[in-house]
């Protein structure tokens, strides 16, 4: 589980590219923060987005607009086999993943899993997680009532 760990906290800490990566202004872009889901079970025609922040801590936080007009996020732990390499993981209320995943492949700027249940393929992206993930404007009331599912 160490190796797994230390796998997630090197990636989650290397920036895009090398150098000062100064633009004149003084700024630096921002580093990637987590992974946006790209492909799910080989279709890129989704009508939803999500976003998946890996913390070197172990926990997790899962920004997602699925079923309801505005992202809601979801947090929790998770761990991964040393030597199975699957990823399990538990919501903050204390509900498990609805499946673990196996990570098929995990580079700088990619992540492959697939879920071990269903063999269901999600194909993530490295990100900067956009702030209107993070910070969701207000739910309309016409949509308190419906349940967000988490993706994961």
């Amino acid at each position: 589980m160490k190796f797994w760990a230390a796998v997630v906290a090197a990636i989650l800490f290397v920036g895009c590219g090398g150098g000062d990566d100064n633009d004149g202004g003084g700024s630096k872009a921002p580093k990637p923060d987590g992974w946006e889901l790209m492909t799910w079970d080989g279709s890129d025609a989704l009508q939803s987005k999500v976003f998946l922040a890996l913390n070197d801590d172990l926990s997790f936080a899962l920004y997602q607009c699925i079923a309801t007009p505005d992202f809601k996020k979801f947090t929790g732990t998770y761990s991964i086999d040393e030597q199975s390499g699957v990823l399990t993981g538990t919501y903050s209320d204390g509900t498990a993943f609805e499946d673990s995943y196996r990570i098929v492949e995990m580079t700088e700027t990619a992540l492959k899993m697939q879920s071990v249940k269903g063999g269901i393929e999600s194909v993530y992206r490295r990100v900067v997680i956009p702030d209107y993930a993070k910070v969701p404007g207000p739910s309309v009331s016409a949509y308190d009532s419906v349940e967000e599912i988490p993706f994961l």
